[in-house]
């Protein structure tokens, strides 16, 4: 049998909501790897973990602008683990319960500034917005009735060592 090349890993103090993790991590090639494929789990829009721990277990945010903020906060937190920035994000898909024109409307907004804050390091100016794909899913409903939106990215990322980096 070969051996496993998918990894992955976990933000300490995150909550998990079943038997799975926050990131898979594939090295390309498999050995000696270059990249490193990253693809996200869905993150929502609860506090990233440093900010629930401080607000002691606080009630889960109600506004869907917040939870949008937090879920690509806890994106860019959940990439960070393996060195990935929102620069470095191939792909958006992003689940929303009960889609209006409203939410559509805000959302574009709230990606910006996930993809703003990701800066860059190819020597592009910092004010250039990268412009992933994305994919926006209406749909009925998420894992809880308190979930407002759901997001998911891929990534790639030069691997420590190599001259893609």
């Amino acid at each position: 049998m070969p051996p496993h090349i998918v990894s992955t890993l976990n933000r300490p103090g995150s909550r998990q909501f079943g038997p799975y993790s926050e990131l898979s991590v594939v090295p390309i090639p498999s050995v000696d790897p270059t990249v490193y494929l990253l693809q996200t789990a869905g993150q929502v829009g609860g506090p990233p973990p440093a900010a629930a721990a401080a607000a002691e277990g606080g009630p889960f945010p109600t506004s869907f602008r917040e939870q949008a903020v937090n879920a690509f906060a806890n994106v860019a937190a959940v990439l960070a683990l393996k060195g990935a920035t929102p620069r470095d994000v191939t792909k958006i898909t992003i689940f929303v319960p009960n889609l209006d024109t409203a939410k559509r409307d805000l959302l574009p907004g709230v990606i910006t500034d996930f993809l703003l804050r990701g800066g860059s390091r190819t020597g592009h100016d910092e004010q250039t917005v990268h412009q992933p794909p994305s994919s926006l899913i209406g749909v009925a409903a998420l894992a809880s009735p308190e979930f407002l939106i759901e997001v998911e990215a891929s990534a790639v990322v030069a691997a420590p060592g190599s001259r893609q980096g």
